[in-house]
């Protein structure tokens, strides 16, 4: 499994990091059809990009953990990780722990509020 770490980043060709980014977008497109359509190619993009580059920013290196956060941005809207109606979101990111065992509560108390899910459009 691929880890990408913040400071190999600028070292890595951003081809890389960019390669990973479309081809998530890919999945999302998929997975997640009207989300995709209403952001519109470049919009989903930038979703993407932001999401990952937040999920960096949280510690989290791993292909799957970038993955499953910018997921759980489409489930619960970009700025789930600092929505005051969200608690549980920092709560999991604040903890303690190495980024696997955070993003694994994270994951964990999504699914136990998924009911919640606000997902992102156009106007998120």
């Amino acid at each position: 499994m691929l880890i990408i770490r913040r400071a190999q980043i600028p070292v890595l060709a951003q081809a890389l990091l960019g390669r990973f980014e479309e081809e998530l977008a890919e999945h999302i497109r998929g997975d997640c059809p009207a989300d995709a359509a209403a952001l519109g190619p470049d919009g989903l993009k930038a979703t993407v990009h932001a999401g990952v580059a937040r999920a960096l920013g949280h510690g989290f290196e791993t292909e799957q953990d970038l993955s499953r956060y910018v997921y759980l941005m489409f489930t619960f809207g970009a700025g789930f990780d600092r929505d005051p109606e969200l608690p549980w979101a920092a709560q999991a990111l604040a903890s303690s722990g190495g980024a696997a065992a955070r993003m694994q509560r994270l994951y964990d108390s999504a699914q136990d509020h998924e009911h919640l899910g606000r997902g992102i459009t156009a106007s998120s």
